[in-house]
């Protein structure tokens, strides 16, 4: 049965939030008290962009574009570790992923309890483990330490362990997000002796790498993302002179600028509306305090003619205080809201405008130096 990739449409958005995220008793004492300027902002991002790929066996296909074009997210999307909101995913084939090697590790267990529970991890029954066991730690070299807990491993055996885990099955998909090796000089020669043999007997290979020089070594097919977005599907020298020329070295556009110059903008009003903030609650703090001495000074009697005046004084300035820093920090959040609908609107025309382009079919350099900036996705 040959092996299949086929990705339809497929959109996958994520949440991105302007504040930070309240603690526990910051968030019960804010709903309780109806505070609704405490609630967090959120706005919905795009990682990737009715992406439509289709990759058949014997395809070794590179996956390349800037940090947070969207290529880790891509190959995480097919493997099923994220679901998107829209489109169709169709998979033909036993996959096996390369991608942060020792992810649901558990330090407390041994080696070898790791290694049953990785190989579950990738769809492997306890049978298959039992029988991949010893050459795993014959690969990794880890003989007098397999029955030790990993959390008293080195970076290095942990790092062997896993890639003698992930590369020890022989997959008919395999995924690789950059080539990884670790350890000394000799398990990095296996490391890449094992890898080559991957490739030679995988169907189907998707590798995500920014170094230009394995992708053009390994890959016969090239895919360019660039803000979540295929811009380019085609050959190897002619998908990474384009990236070269158009992407990494292209000059910035004003548009581009504006919106850097935006972001800059929102980052200072955003830092002194927290500022405010902090200001304002330790004046909140002064007045409780202020409160409980007016108290305790109505039961003193006599001596409240004493203190009344330099008390009310006090508070008065104090909420004098309070009242200038309200507006103030009422300005500010008019400010940052102001900056966040101009960031939308511009994005907004962005992404039409860079519709328009695709669907009247434009292409090469004229294309690529007018692509207007989308969402930024984390890679």
């Amino acid at each position: 049965m040959e092996a299949l990739i086929k990705l339809e449409n497929v959109t996958l958005k994520f949440r991105r939030y302007a504040d930070k995220a309240p603690a526990l008793k910051e968030s019960v004492i804010n709903k309780l008290s109806g505070n609704k300027s405490a609630i967090t902002r959120a706005e919905d991002f795009v990682a990737l962009n009715k992406v439509n790929l289709e990759i058949r066996g014997g395809e070794r296909v590179g996956i390349i574009g800037l940090n947070g074009a969207g290529k880790s997210t891509l190959l995480k999307t097919i493997v099923g570790i994220y679901k998107p909101q829209s489109g169709r995913i169709t998979v033909r084939g036993q996959i096996t992923p390369l991608i942060e090697l020792g992810t649901g590790f558990d330090p407390e267990c041994t080696g070898r309890e790791n290694i049953y529970l990785n190989g579950s991890m990738l769809g492997r029954t306890r049978q298959q483990m039992r029988g991949y066991e010893p050459h795993i730690i014959d690969f990794a070299d880890l003989h007098e330490f397999i029955d030790v807990p990993i959390k008293y491993y080195s970076s290095g055996m942990q790092g062997r362990l896993a890639y003698a885990i992930g590369t020890m099955l022989e997959p008919e998909i395999l995924l690789v997000d950059e080539v990884f090796s670790t350890g000394d000089a000799r398990f990095v020669n296996k490391a890449m002796n094992r890898m080559t043999h991957l490739f030679n007997n995988s169907q189907i290979v998707i590798m995500v790498s920014h170094g230009l020089e394995n992708i053009k070594r390994i890959c016969n097919r090239i895919v360019l993302l660039n803000h979540g977005s295929v811009i380019m599907d085609g050959k190897t020298e002619e998908v990474c002179d384009y990236y070269l020329k158009c992407i990494v070295n292209a000059e910035p556009t004003s548009e581009e600028q504006e919106l850097q110059s935006l972001r800059e903008q929102n980052a200072l009003l955003l830092e002194k509306v927290e500022k405010q903030r902090v200001q304002l609650k330790l004046l909140k703090e002064r007045l409780i305090k202020l409160n409980i001495l007016q108290s305790e000074t109505e039961a003193v009697g006599e001596d409240l003619a004493v203190l009344s005046p330099s008390f009310h004084s006090l508070l008065s300035r104090v909420n004098t205080e309070e009242s200038t820093m309200r507006e103030q920090n009422e300005m500010l959040v008019k400010k940052v809201e102001e900056q966040r609908r101009r960031l939308i609107l511009f994005k907004q025309k962005a992404r039409e405008f860079n519709a328009m382009l695709r669907e009247k079919g434009w292409q090469g350099e004229e294309f690529a130096l007018k692509i207007a900036p989308g969402e930024v996705s984390a890679n």
